[in-house]
């Protein structure tokens, strides 16, 4: 029987998080499900958008008088008028911060809060002990009752060990992927593939660590270029580092692309050097295209993600040296099938989980 879905995301324009959304919205809808997305700012999205008919942004303005009592309400009447027209509303999703005070706000007591970052390292950004101790309060009286997704066991583990927050429902999905799309993508043209190179997708922000990529790159010494695919605020301050290590001619930065998979199924490895994630789908990713991956040992998801033989190419947090003899070491290695660190992505399986908390 067909459900009523709801996804509600603060924007989506480009990120992992606005990616996640619009695969598990396409897995509901093959199924035969109804799948309805908000976006709380009126963005253009940045990926292909096959919900045409079934796409609501609530044009959220943030220099608006009482602007989160008053879009919560915007929001709670867009529900309204979908049940309306549609039938009962089945599941409500929601992702990101903005999203999940707006859902709190609208009291949509249903609804499940998809947690996509181990909380204690995307919040607890600060130094002060006294502001740090207010804040992890917060974020305790806000999710406490809330039903929780965590999109890894380390973020979950995270919610309990940091936060005590430990609600009724705080349940492990993890983000799904279509491994013959992604497959099938990854056929179309790569303009760097007639060259040697490993390659690292993210965004330029302080939580990627591209400094510690680039340390590592250098101390390696290996004979391939550096592709960093993304864009971000602090491209320009790597871009300095790049030209202070002097490899301007080894690094190339390729730019944000929709379709990243043939410049990573063409690479000889991929690196993630990130501090923390939620669930780092790019190393997934890399793994279906048969492409060989090292990371840093992040907070959290990449030691379940790169398990059995991949386990000895997770290196400690921030430690450059660690990372750059993974590197040295997984480009004389010959791994090239994954199928075993693969079986609990498969988009059927995630979808099906999701399925089981329908109303």
């Amino acid at each position: 029987m067909s459900k009523i879905i709801i996804q509600i995301i603060d924007e989506f324009s480009g990120g992992g998080a606005q990616r996640s959304t619009l695969k598990i919205a396409k897995g509901f809808a093959e199924k035969g499900h109804n799948v309805h997305l908000i976006s709380i700012y009126d963005k253009e999205p940045e990926y292909p958008m096959d919900f045409k008919n079934k796409y609501y942004t609530l044009g959220y303005e943030k220099n608006k008088l009482f602007k989160n009592l008053f879009y919560s309400k915007k929001l709670k009447k867009l529900l309204l008028s979908i049940e309306r027209k549609n039938g009962k509303i089945n599941l409500i999703l929601g992702n990101l911060g903005l999203a999940h005070k707006l859902m709190a706000l609208a009291k949509l007591n249903d609804a499940y809060y998809t947690i996509r970052n181990t909380l204690s390292t995307s919040k607890l950004d600060v130094r002060d002990g006294i502001s740090k101790a207010i804040k992890r309060k917060k974020i305790y009286n806000f999710y406490k009752d809330k039903k929780l997704i965590s999109v890894s066991k380390g973020v979950r583990d995270d919610l309990y060990n940091e936060f005590s927050i430990n609600p009724e429902i705080n349940i492990v999905i993890y983000n799904p992927f279509d491994f013959n799309e992604i497959r099938n993508l990854a056929q179309d043209n790569n303009i760097y593939a007639n060259q040697k190179y490993i390659v690292h997708v993210g965004r330029f922000v302080d939580a990627k660590r591209h400094d510690i990529l680039l340390k590592a790159y250098v101390k390696s010494k290996i004979q391939y270029k550096l592709i960093l695919l993304g864009q971000g605020n602090n491209e320009n301050h790597i871009r300095k580092l790049v030209s202070k290590l002097d490899i301007e001619d080894n690094v190339i930065f390729a730019g944000f692309h929709p379709n990243p998979y043939p410049i990573i199924k063409d690479a000889k490895m991929l690196v993630l050097s990130s501090d923390f994630e939620g669930l780092p789908t790019v190393l997934i990713e890399s793994l279906i295209l048969n492409t060989p991956a090292v990371s840093t040992n992040c907070k959290s998801g990449a030691n379940e993600i790169l398990t059995n033989k991949l386990q000895k190419f997770l290196s400690p947090i921030g430690d450059y040296e660690a990372l750059a003899i993974n590197i040295k070491k997984m480009s004389k290695e010959l791994l090239s099938t994954f199928d075993d660190e693969l079986k609990p992505f498969s988009i059927d399986t995630v979808i099906n989980e999701y399925i089981k908390l329908c109303r």
